[in-house]
């Protein structure tokens, strides 16, 4: 019976409260993930900087950076993903892009944990599997187009 007690105290003073939508979210989340799993996602526009990059469904990011003659692309190991109504949050390990004779390798700094923290913003749309599929082929570039770069 305390444990009980405790529960319900614990959840009322947390403000705990139960979100359908976030319960509809959840499946194409999941999917998300499983779909982005184990990928490097490689920012389609060069010379994006910054760790904490947002985005909005059109894949512009939402911030103005001054263009550079030799920018390079910014890559990341995709490590995790939150879906909320008005936002896609995607985590990842900064990695180095390099270029030996035609061939694309793709490094990590082993010494520190460089994060990069991607925040899309959702307009009023309900949020589903194709269409948040398409916000993110407008910002990072897909395979096939990787092949023939």
């Amino acid at each position: 019976m305390h444990y009980f007690r405790a529960i319900i105290t614990l959840l009322l003073t947390t403000g705990f409260v139960w979100d359908t939508q976030a319960a509809e979210l959840a499946p194409v989340e999941e999917r998300l993930k499983e779909n982005l799993e184990n990928r490097v996602l490689i920012f389609r526009e060069k010379g994006i900087v910054g760790r904490h990059i947002r985005f909005d469904t059109s894949g512009r990011p939402l911030y103005r950076f001054k263009k550079q003659e030799n920018a390079s692309r910014r890559a990341f190991m995709f490590m995790d993903l939150k879906l909320y109504d008005e936002r896609m949050l995607i985590v990842g390990e900064e990695l180095q892009i390099q270029v030996e004779d035609g061939e694309r390798t793709y490094v990590r700094d082993s010494r520190r944990l460089n994060l990069v923290i991607c925040t899309v913003d959702l307009s009023g749309e309900e949020p589903t599997f194709p269409w948040l599929i398409g916000i993110l082929a407008r910002i990072f570039l897909q395979q096939t187009e990787l092949q023939g770069d």
